[in-house]
């Protein structure tokens, strides 16, 4: 170059930012896919809706409990009526309003991460996120009650009845023995009475009851061919 130059006019540079869609996952391992299942002795009893089925969550996690390598669930489906457990079959046109329970949203890495269908997630700036369990524990009631009511449940037997209260009757006779002059244990003994008395109530109720149709559902994407992958 022979000539100085002078350059005034800099160029912009346009800068760009990778920014991606869905749940984040590299804090976490997004969920598989799930079905639930019913055991004839899981029941439990609930303030609000009396007495309620307790289901249990089979995963397809390839390589667990019969799940292969394709994450079909039909084997342990399978195990799990040999059991005596009762599949919720997602397509069951008695869950009406909460058919396809098993939904799921996509990941930042093109997955899916599955979730109950009134599951609601918030993702913090930092990548956490913060699930609405509070307000989906109340929904998920809802889901369970229909269960019980509609039918795709088997009844609680009173055999099951029995053993419940035979459990929280050793939890009242517990209390009574440590109350002595305690006013707080003494309230507590009476509180486990008072829920005796609920649960007494509520299988009565239950032995009578007809099947309802509880309300509304939120909508999300839902899980296509949950058992075979």
């Amino acid at each position: 170059m022979s000539q100085p130059i002078t350059l005034t006019q800099p160029k912009r540079d346009v800068q760009t930012v990778e920014t991606r869609s869905g749940l984040p996952t590299h804090r976490r391992k997004p969920a598989p896919r799930f079905v639930y299942v019913v055991y004839p002795k899981s029941w439990e009893y609930h303030d609000e809706h009396g007495f309620l089925p307790v289901l249990c969550r089979l995963v397809a996690q390839p390589g667990c409990n019969g799940v292969n390598m394709r994450g079909s669930l039909a084997k342990p489906i399978a195990s799990a009526q040999m059991k005596g457990g009762t599949y919720i079959d997602p397509k069951d046109t008695r869950l009406g309003p909460y058919t396809d329970y098993v939904q799921y949203y996509d990941t930042d890495r093109g997955g899916r991460w599955y979730v109950d269908f009134c599951a609601k997630a918030t993702v913090l700036t930092s990548g956490e996120i913060i699930w609405n369990t509070k307000e989906s524990t109340v929904e998920f009631d809802k889901f369970r009650a229909h269960l019980r009511d509609s039918g795709i449940v088997p009844p609680m037997l009173p055999e099951i009845y029995n053993w419940l209260v035979k459990r929280e009757e050793e939890v009242a006779k517990t209390l009574l023995s440590k109350a002595g002059n305690n006013p707080h244990m003494m309230k507590q003994y009476e509180a486990q009475l008072d829920k005796l008395n609920d649960m007494s109530k509520a299988f009565d109720a239950l032995q009578g009851k007809k099947a309802a149709t509880p309300a509304s559902t939120p909508a999300r994407k839902t899980a296509e061919n949950l058992i075979e992958g």
